[in-house]
């Protein structure tokens, strides 16, 4: 986290072929900047943390997958503020997952995958 965090910051970066970069502390609502790390919502609270991925934009909001624990994993949508982080629908009811993907943005819509 932190050196991603420091590198973001950099001009210029030199790493190996096989280098990865990632955020293991990333949770749902999580906001990763070169100021730091902090927590947006705790969209499913307790050690188990949200499985935060897919992330796409359309205008000012971000959509992604994750779970709250309840609802398995879904598309998530969020402005940047805790109470603009929602649940946009739990197309696999219950706590099955229904696993979107395969995210495209076209014009004023966003286009998924998923199962049901």
């Amino acid at each position: 986290g932190g050196g991603c965090e420091f590198a973001l910051s950099c001009d210029i970066r030199i790493v190996a072929e096989n280098a990865q970069f990632g955020f293991p502390e990333t949770e749902v609502g999580l906001t990763v900047t070169t100021a730091g790390t902090k927590l947006l919502a705790d969209i499913n609270p307790g050690p188990m943390g949200s499985n935060a991925g897919d992330l796409v934009t359309l205008g000012d909001k971000v959509y992604f997958t994750a779970s709250n624990g309840h609802s398995g994993l879904e598309l998530w949508r969020t402005d940047g503020t805790a109470g603009e982080t929602t649940l946009v629908a739990d197309i696999a009811a219950g706590e099955a997952d229904s696993n979107p993907q395969g995210f495209a943005v076209v014009g004023t819509v966003v286009y998924f995958t998923a199962d049901r």
